[in-house]
């Protein structure tokens, strides 16, 4: 009953700091909810502070004894099942499909993201435990071989293959359809309105970013507006804009807020440069179009945001006053994921294993030392761990629906 209880308090502040973060937008507190509530999966994805608090024994929750498996440095921060998909390298020529959400990227154990990934593989509800649990040592042996190097080229399979096949066959019309009509995008649940100020304040920081990132291409902002996606992120400063070049060529792009990382980590640099960096260094490229910029603060741009801690406090009243420190990345049509839940039990079984291998070599590119081999017992440890912060999450997911409910 006392874990129980703990539960409960955990759920009742994510409610109330979702409530707080979102009181403007009540579209994107329903759309939260809906996320959280849809699966325990949904829910991992959207509260990663809960699973950190869980590592670390804060807040109203235990912490777990997680083996001490060596290795540090850049990590995803967010490396769950569904934070892979497929994006434009910096070229602009070739289409890859690997991790592709770096929200969360800090330095710090490598072991974080491979428990986070084992927790995703286990609370997908097509999988038994008789099945989930095996995969999941399989996720973890993928892992291990793609950082130390010794993956044999692991091959994508099926369902990657098939995302790329269909991607590649867009056009920039495709993705410009339905979303923008004569140089304006079209407002809609995906696309929501800003003040006049927001408008302008995303214009001069959008054209700080392009004057930077390719100042021979001088792109001019024609129309922002709120960008509604992700689950963790909804609520962030996150703004689409359509830029035409030599009058005429139209792309869009994206502005996202990147915030103290949910371990609450004490960033030493500015956070978009953090993401920036770590993104570059697990990825050994950029995506496309990739860059920084800095949203002037304003009034129009205040959101009361989560408070986890003393350090995520600070780091949010930094904010109120510098504005959103924002990573830029130009989106293009074949920019598209796998959705977990849709994939069939054979596809979860070949695909999880893959993304394994793919986090390895992430860490390995990022400057991994294999050093001494985690032995059979810390990786006995690992799957035990991601098991109890399976069982956490489930029931932390049991207790937010009943809430709601």
């Amino acid at each position: 009953m006392k874990l129980a209880r703990r539960l409960e308090k955990t759920v009742a502040r994510i409610a109330r700091d979702d409530a707080a973060r979102l009181d403007d937008h009540p579209l994107l507190h329903t759309r939260r909810v809906q996320k959280l509530a849809a699966s325990p999966l949904g829910f991992l994805r959207g509260t990663a502070p809960f699973f950190f608090a869980l590592l670390r024994g804060r807040g109203d929750v235990s912490g777990l004894d997680v083996p001490a498996a060596k290795g540090k440095g850049w990590i995803v921060g967010d490396a769950h099942l569904e934070n892979f998909g497929l994006f434009r390298t910096e070229s602009g020529k070739d289409v890859r499909f690997d991790l592709n959400d770096f929200d969360e990227v800090t330095v710090g154990p490598h072991r974080w993201d491979v428990l986070r990934l084992l927790t995703s593989t286990l609370l997908v509800d097509a999988l038994p435990p008789s099945r989930a649990v095996p995969l999941a040592r399989a996720v973890l042996a993928g892992y291990l071989a793609g950082r130390a190097d010794v993956d044999d080229g692991a091959s994508p399979p099926d369902c990657v293959l098939e995302l790329l096949a269909r991607a590649r066959a867009r056009k920039v019309g495709d993705l410009l359809d339905g979303r923008v009509e004569e140089g304006h995008f079209l407002l809609s649940t995906r696309y929501l309105a800003l003040s006049k100020r927001e408008r302008q304040a995303a214009f001069d920081a959008f054209s700080r970013y392009a004057e930077l990132a390719n100042p021979d291409a001088f792109w001019e902002p024609v129309d922002a507006a709120i960008r509604v996606a992700g689950n963790g992120s909804l609520g962030t400063y996150r703004v689409a804009l359509l830029a035409r070049r030599s009058g005429k060529h139209e792309r869009l792009f994206e502005m996202k807020g990147c915030s103290l990382h949910s371990a609450a980590i004490a960033a030493p640099i500015v956070a978009g440069d953090r993401v920036a960096s770590g993104t570059r260094a697990l990825l050994g490229t950029s995506p496309f179009g990739f860059g920084t910029a800095t949203v002037d603060a304003g009034p129009g741009l205040r959101r009361p945001a989560v408070s986890r801690d003393a350090d995520a406090r600070k780091f949010d009243g930094d904010r109120e006053r510098t504005g959103p420190s924002c990573v830029v990345r130009r989106l293009t049509p074949q920019d598209d994921k796998l959705t977990v839940s849709a994939l069939s039990v054979r596809e979860v079984l070949d695909l999880a294993p893959y993304l394994g291998v793919l986090l390895g070599r992430a860490h390995r590119r990022a400057g991994a030392k294999e050093g001494t081999p985690w032995s059979n017992s810390v990786q006995h440890a690992l799957v035990a761990s991601s098991i109890e912060l399976a069982a956490a999450h489930r029931a932390a997911h049991g207790h937010y629906v009943h809430r709601k409910g």
